[in-house]
C-alpha cells in the first residue's frame, strides 16, 4: 500500500474534463515518468500536450508518453536541469534551463534556445507561450528581490518594468498579446 501511494505521489496527473449535458466528467490519466521520482506537469494546451519536468529533465507529455528536452548546451549553473512552463497549441515549449541561475528557453521539438539575453540581470524564466510565440516571464538579479516582467518576441527581449516597486513578473499572454502578471 505504501509503495502504491508512493507511485502515485510521483507521478503527474492529467486531468481532461468532458462537459455532458449538466454534468461534467474528468479522465485523470497517469503521466509517464522519464527519471528520478519527481514528475510534475505545469501547463497544457488546447491538443493535450502537457509539459513541466521528471527527474530534472524539461518534459513533454504527448498523452501519457514523456520525452525530455534537451538543456541548452553550457547551462550557467546545474548543467542539465531544466523546467518546462507553457506550450501553445503548435507545440512550443517555453521554461528555463540551468536550474537556479537559468536561462529563459523556448523548444521548438526538443531543440532548445535560449530567449535573448538576460536583462538586467543574470537569471531568465519563460512562464507561458501564446500562439504566435510570443513568451512571457521573469529577468532578474538571482537573490537580490529584483526582476522585471519580461515578454520576449522571438529572441528579442523587452523589459515590461514595475508599477513602481522592485519587483514585477508576467504569468500569461494571450493570443491578442495582452499580458497578465
Amino acid at each position: 500500500r505504501a509503495m502504491n501511494a508512493r507511485l502515485l505521489g510521483a507521478a503527474a496527473l492529467l486531468c481532461v474534463g468532458v462537459s455532458a449535458a449538466n454534468a461534467t466528467t474528468y479522465t485523470l490519466t497517469e503521466l509517464g515518468i522519464l527519471g528520478g521520482t519527481n514528475t510534475v506537469a505545469l501547463g497544457i494546451n488546447d491538443n493535450e500536450q502537457a509539459v513541466g519536468y521528471s527527474g530534472v529533465s524539461a518534459t513533454i507529455w504527448n498523452g501519457s508518453t514523456p520525452t525530455a528536452l534537451s538543456p541548452l548546451p553550457g547551462s550557467r549553473s546545474l548543467p542539465g536541469v531544466s523546467v518546462a512552463f507553457g506550450v501553445n497549441n503548435a507545440g512550443q515549449v517555453v521554461g528555463h534551463s540551468g536550474g537556479g541561475n537559468g536561462v529563459a528557453t523556448i523548444w521548438n521539438g526538443i531543440t532548445p534556445t535560449a530567449l535573448g539575453s538576460t536583462l538586467p540581470g543574470n537569471y531568465s524564466t519563460a512562464l507561458a507561450i501564446n500562439n504566435a510565440g510570443q513568451a512571457v516571464g521573469i529577468s532578474g538579479v538571482i537573490n537580490s528581490g529584483v526582476q522585471s516582467a519580461t515578454l520576449w518576441n522571438g529572441t528579442t527581449q523587452t523589459i515590461l518594468g514595475t508599477s513602481g516597486g522592485t519587483a514585477s513578473a508576467a504569468f500569461g499572454i494571450n493570443n491578442a498579446g495582452q499580458v497578465g502578471g
